[in-house]
């Protein structure tokens, strides 16, 4: 996306592309251009410290009980579950 200069400060409005014509554009899409097929996964039975490296990526942890898939895990469910289980 360009940016153009003002001054000495880049026009961040304008590399943020926010109109509404553009909105609907983007969110025109098939889910399939937002996904990834890059899947961190974890085992049921792994401690709750192996999930660390995954959000370090800003990822999303896919929990497989052997090969049968089980849930998923987010950072904000790993906060709730821990501040709601001191």
């Amino acid at each position: 996306i360009p940016l153009r200069l003002v001054g000495s400060e880049m026009c961040i409005r304008d590399s943020m592309n926010t109109d509404e014509i553009t909105r609907k554009e983007r969110f025109a899409k098939p889910v399939a251009s937002a996904m990834t097929r890059d899947l961190d996964t974890l085992q049921v039975n792994e401690p709750l410290d192996a999930l660390i490296p995954v959000f370090d990526r800003d990822r999303v942890a896919i929990v497989l009980d052997g090969e049968r898939f089980v849930g998923l895990i987010t950072r904000t469910d790993l906060i709730n579950h821990l501040s709601l289980n001191r």
